[in-house]
């Protein structure tokens, strides 16, 4: 049977060859060849079924399934891509009349802190703390640049909301005295 599904590929017969493939217990292969003929959306479910995850996730970023593209993407450990595709979720636009309904969409702030760990799991300091702001939660975004050592955009953080004292001592301790100093004259 696996001659007669590579003939069946061959003769650009990718449906049959999906079938012959799976018949047969692969599912990866059949993946493929569900995949050359656009059906991204079985694809995935085949790709998932063979434990190929992050061939799941580019097939779902294909069929427009952006939040399971990012679970796909956790599931693969690929962090980043994971975080890429949670803000992506919160870009797209509603489903055009006729198409089919995505799933519920996740809250936005949920959304953001999502992403905001993936891109934390994946050593993406800025991109962390930037959703995390975006997310309304400056603590946890001034943690993951702490931990990062980016001082400096811990204290901006802090003087742009006002926590002048907070600020002035992650300044003192980046050794920027100058902008400790201004800060001391503004808080006086």
């Amino acid at each position: 049977q696996q001659e007669a599904a590579r003939s069946y590929e061959l003769a650009r017969d990718f449906a049959n060859a999906a079938r012959l493939w799976l018949r047969q217990g692969q599912p990866a292969q059949a993946a493929r060849c569900q995949e050359r003929i656009g059906k991204h959306s079985e694809a995935a479910r085949l790709w998932t079924v063979a434990g190929e995850h992050l061939p799941a996730a580019e097939a779902l970023l294909q069929d427009g399934d952006l939040l399971e593209a990012a679970r796909s993407f956790q599931r693969a450990s690929e962090w980043k891509r994971a975080g890429e595709a949670y803000l992506q979720l919160l870009e797209a636009p509603p489903p055009r009349e006729g198409e089919p309904a995505r799933p519920v969409r996740l809250d936005e702030q949920e959304t953001r802190r999502l992403a905001a760990r993936m891109f934390e799991s994946a050593g993406e300091a800025q991109q962390a703390a930037e959703a995390y702001l975006a997310a309304g939660d400056s603590s946890e975004a001034v943690r993951i640049l702490l931990s990062a050592g980016h001082t400096v955009d811990a204290a901006r953080i802090h003087r742009g909301l006002g926590h002048l004292d907070e600020a002035i001592a992650l300044f003192e301790l980046a050794g920027e005295r100058r902008e400790a100093l201004q800060l001391k004259v503004q808080r006086a």
